[in-house]
């Protein structure tokens, strides 16, 4: 149950499942990455009285080698249950993902029921890599010799290390790239209001060329905003600005800009 913490979680990657108000959130993080991630924007909208579910997504556990064995329909499975979740206890759920969990977000919103006013944001979405970043993974994945990657810990204020895999495992890495090929395969009608917001310094994510991909899949009536951050936007420098135009854009209030 993707809403309960693991049997070995570390301190601040715990789930969250708050339910309060008619209005919930679902929260999705990315890859190798856990709910600290996404965490202050979860903590926001809890401020505001609404419910939010930002499930653990499949592969958590001491080792990188636990995500050899997950698939990307596995991640899926896991948003959708948090998504029900919500879904039984309000009248509109809107949905927020993070890098890789904002391909997951698009599916989740694709497949659920149509609702009233729900809105999307996409969060350094990655919809897009450079293919030499692409070759060069599967070229990895076929040879079988790299079973991880080394992973440098990004510069966060404050001494923040964020409590998830300091390596990247090749085969969750493949499945990673078969999910954004997935959901990027063809154009995708979604209802609701969709934004897009990236930072101008994200060294894992290109945002011209994610902005191109999410603009060719979910078509050109999806805002986009960046602002002066780098990848992990809720936990840089830029985190107040992030929060405050993310909420915004939920809240259906001016503000979050084009």
């Amino acid at each position: 149950w993707p809403l309960r913490p693991p049997t070995i979680c570390p301190p601040g990657a715990q789930p969250v499942a708050h339910h309060a108000g008619a209005t919930g959130l679902l929260v999705l993080h990315g890859f190798t990455g856990s709910p600290w991630e996404v965490r202050p924007l979860c903590d926001a909208a809890i401020a505001r009285g609404w419910s939010v579910a930002c499930p653990v997504l499949p592969g958590p556990a001491p080792t990188v080698h636990a995500l050899d064995h997950v698939r990307w329909a596995d991640w899926l499975a896991a948003a959708q249950l948090a998504h029900q979740w919500l879904a039984k206890r309000c009248d509109t759920v809107h949905l927020a993902g993070f890098s890789m969990g904002a391909l997951l977000a698009t599916l989740v919103a694709e497949r659920a029921p149509p609702a009233s006013g729900r809105r999307l944001a996409l969060l350094a979405p990655a919809f897009a890599l450079g293919l030499p970043q692409t070759l060069a993974l599967r070229a990895l994945g076929a040879v079988g010799w790299h079973r991880v990657l080394g992973k440098a810990d990004p510069r966060l204020p404050d001494g923040q290390r964020p409590p998830c895999y300091h390596a990247v495992p090749v085969a969750g890495t493949l499945q990673f790239l078969a999910l954004l090929g997935h959901v990027t395969a063809q154009p995708r009608a979604l209802a609701g209001a969709v934004w897009t917001l990236h930072g101008t310094r994200d060294r894992t994510i290109d945002a011209q060329l994610a902005r191109k991909a999410v603009a060719h899949t979910l078509g050109d009536r999806v805002a986009h905003r960046t602002i002066d951050g780098g990848h992990l936007l809720l936990r840089d420098t830029c985190a107040a600005q992030a929060i405050a135009l993310t909420m915004a854009f939920l809240d259906g209030r001016a503000g979050a800009g084009r």
